[in-house]
């Protein structure tokens, strides 16, 4: 299951996790193609995996075709 939320640099969401912390999660930039993430957060052990990074592009290019079709 995912969520996908659209936003521009510098527009941010927030997120409750179950314990009740708060993480800011935006757009830091976009350069030739490749877009990174910043998070703001009281916990700073923030990871990202790779392959769920890879996932999220193929559903993206998967998106887009049924979308041009």
């Amino acid at each position: 299951m995912s969520l996908i939320l659209t936003r521009r640099p510098n527009q941010s969401v927030i997120i409750t996790t179950p314990s009740g912390e708060q993480v800011k999660v935006f757009i830091a930039g976009i350069t030739n193609g490749i877009c990174r993430l910043g998070f703001d957060t009281e916990n700073r052990d923030i990871i990202i995996d790779r392959e769920e990074i890879a996932l999220v592009k193929q559903a993206d290019r998967e998106a887009a075709k049924q979308h041009n079709k």
